[in-house]
C-alpha cells in the first residue's frame, strides 16, 4: 500500500467520509507491533541490538515493524481477517473495517446514537485482535462524552497526508467546525527556482479529491512549459518563468482562505440523490467535476462539490473538439469510479458538456466515426448512455475553471465551483434523439467526414 495504491485507498475512503452527518476518526496505537509474523518469516526481519557493555547481537522480529514495504498490507489484512473471524458479533464495526486507511479509521454515522454504537463495537472488535484505539475525534462532542480526555485527539485539526511532514501541503479537517482546509508551506521569497523545486512543490500538494483542482492545474501546466524549454533539473529558471512561479507560490499561500464543508450533503431525510458531472477542455488542460445533489422530503435541495479530476493536454496537442471528447471520457471514468465507491443509492446520473460536437459524437453510432473518436464514444456509452448527456453554456459550466485554472482567492469566492449551477438541472430538457437541439441534430445527420477533428 504505497504510492498510487495508498492515494487511491484514501480517495475511496474520503468519498464516503464526506457522506456522514456524524464524522468519526480514530487511530490504532502501535498497530504494526500488534501483528505477529510466523517463526519462519521472523528470521527475515532482522534488527541489531546492543546492551551497555555487551557485544552487539542480531535478532529476529516476531512482529511487523515500521519501514517494511509490506507492513501496511499485513496490518490492514489482519484487520480484515479480524472482521471475518469476529465481525458477526459487531455488525457496525464489521462494516466500518473498510473505512480504515492503514491505522486511521475515517468513518461516521447518520445519528449520534449510531455513532456511539459504532464506536463501542469498533473498540470491542479491535480489542479481540489486541488493537487499542486512541486519539478519538468527531464533529459532535456528544459521541465522546464518556471517552477519557487522554484517549481523545489533542489537536483541533486532523491531517490527511501520506507523510506527517511540515513540508506537506495536505488536507486538514477542522473538527469543531467540520470543515476541510489546505495547509501550505512554501517559500515564495527565493531569488531563483530550479525545475526540480517546481516538481517537488507540485508533488507535495496533496489533494486526492481534487477540491482545489483549478489551483493545482496551474502548476501542472507551468511544469509542462518547463519541459518544453529543455532545461536541466538544477538549472535556474529563465527570469520570466522565475517571476511567474514566485507569483504562483505567493498566491498558493492564500489557500488557507478556502474552507470546504466536510459533509457534501447539507440536508437529512434524503428522498432522491442525483449525481451531476461537468466536463470542459482548453488548449492547456481538460477536466471533469462531480456534484452530489439531493432533495429531502419537504423539497429542500442540497448541491455541493464532491470531487474533480484534471489533466494537462498532451504536448502534441489535439484539436479542441477532440480535447472536449477527452474531457467527456475523463468524466465518464470519474462517474464510474465514484458510483462504484459511494455507499448510497444514486437515483439519476447526468453528464454535461458545453461542446455541441462532443454531444453529437456521443449521441451518434461509434461506427460512423474515425478510430480516435469511436473508441472514446464507445467507452463513454458503456458507462453512461447518450440520453444522460446534456448541453450547458460555458458560463454555467464549473469545469471551465478546471480547464483554465484560477487563483485561490478567486476560487474561494466562486459559488459555481462549490455548489454547481444555481438553476435546476433536473428540470431541463433531456437530450434525447427526439428533442435534440437543431445544431446537434444537424451535426449527427452530417456525413461522418465533416466532423472528424
Amino acid at each position: 500500500m504505497t504510492g498510487p495504491v495508498v492515494q487511491e485507498s484514501l480517495y475511496n475512503i474520503l468519498l464516503n467520509f464526506r457522506l456522514h452527518r456524524i464524522a468519526l476518526i480514530v487511530d490504532i496505537e502501535k498497530m504494526y507491533l500488534q501483528v505477529r509474523v510466523t517463526e519462519e518469516d521472523s528470521q527475515l526481519i532482522r534488527m541489531l541490538w546492543q546492551e551497555p557493555g555487551r557485544p552487539m547481537t542480531e535478532c529476529g522480529m516476531r512482529t511487523v515493524i515500521f519501514g517494511l514495504s509490506c507492513a501496511p498490507f499485513l496490518a490492514t489484512r489482519a484487520l480484515k481477517q479480524l472482521a471475518v473471524d469476529d465481525g458477526d458479533s459487531f455488525p457496525l464495526a464489521k462494516k466500518g473495517i473498510s473505512d480504515f486507511y492503514v491505522d486511521d479509521l475515517l468513518s461516521g454515522a447518520s445519528s449520534v446514537r449510531e455513532a456511539i454504537e459504532t464506536r463501542r463495537q469498533m473498540t470491542h472488535l479491535l480489542r479481540r485482535g489486541g488493537f487499542t484505539m486512541r486519539k478519538w475525534a468527531t464533529n459532535d462532542p456528544a459521541v465522546l462524552k464518556d471517552i477519557p480526555v487522554a484517549e481523545r485527539a489533542s489537536l483541533s485539526t486532523h491531517h490527511f497526508a501520506p507523510e506527517a511532514s511540515l513540508k506537506t501541503l495536505g488536507v486538514r479537517w477542522h473538527v469543531s467546525e467540520d470543515l476541510f482546509s489546505f495547509s501550505v508551506n512554501c517559500n515564495a521569497n527565493q531569488t531563483h527556482y530550479m525545475k526540480r523545486e517546481v516538481l517537488s512543490t507540485i508533488a507535495k500538494i496533496f489533494d486526492p479529491l481534487g477540491l482545489i483542482g483549478p489551483i493545482v492545474i496551474v502548476a501542472k501546466t507551468f511544469m509542462q512549459e518547463l519541459w518544453k524549454l529543455d532545461i536541466d533539473w538544477s538549472d535556474p529558471l529563465p527570469e520570466l518563468y522565475n517571476v511567474r512561479w514566485r507569483s504562483y507560490l505567493a498566491h498558493l499561500q492564500e489557500t488557507w482562505h478556502i474552507k470546504i464543508p466536510r459533509r457534501c450533503l447539507s440536508i437529512d431525510s434524503l428522498r432522491r440523490v442525483y449525481l451531476h458531472g461537468y466536463c470542459d477542455a482548453s488548449e492547456t488542460a481538460y477536466g471533469a467535476v462531480l456534484y452530489l445533489r439531493a432533495v429531502d422530503e419537504v423539497g429542500n435541495v442540497s448541491s455541493r462539490l464532491l470531487c474533480s479530476k484534471s489533466k494537462v493536454t498532451p504536448i502534441n496537442r489535439p484539436t479542441i473538439p477532440r480535447l472536449e471528447l477527452c474531457a467527456a471520457t475523463l468524466l465518464a471514468r470519474l462517474i464510474k469510479t465514484v458510483k462504484s465507491t459511494l455507499r448510497m443509492t444514486i437515483h439519476q446520473t447526468t453528464a454535461w458538456s458545453d461542446s455541441m460536437t462532443t454531444i453529437a459524437w456521443i449521441s451518434g453510432d461509434p461506427a460512423r466515426w474515425k478510430t480516435f473518436v469511436a473508441n472514446r464514444v464507445a467507452e463513454i456509452n458503456s458507462t453512461l448512455s447518450a440520453v444522460n448527456w446534456r448541453h450547458i453554456s460555458t458560463d454555467e459550466n464549473p469545469a471551465d475553471l478546471l480547464s483554465r485554472g484560477v487563483t485561490p482567492m478567486s476560487l474561494a469566492s466562486t459559488p459555481l465551483w462549490w455548489s454547481g449551477p444555481t438553476w435546476r438541472p433536473e428540470d431541463s430538457i433531456e437530450l434525447q434523439p427526439d428533442n435534440l437541439p437543431s445544431t446537434v441534430q444537424r451535426l449527427i445527420d452530417t456525413s461522418s467526414s465533416s466532423i472528424h477533428c
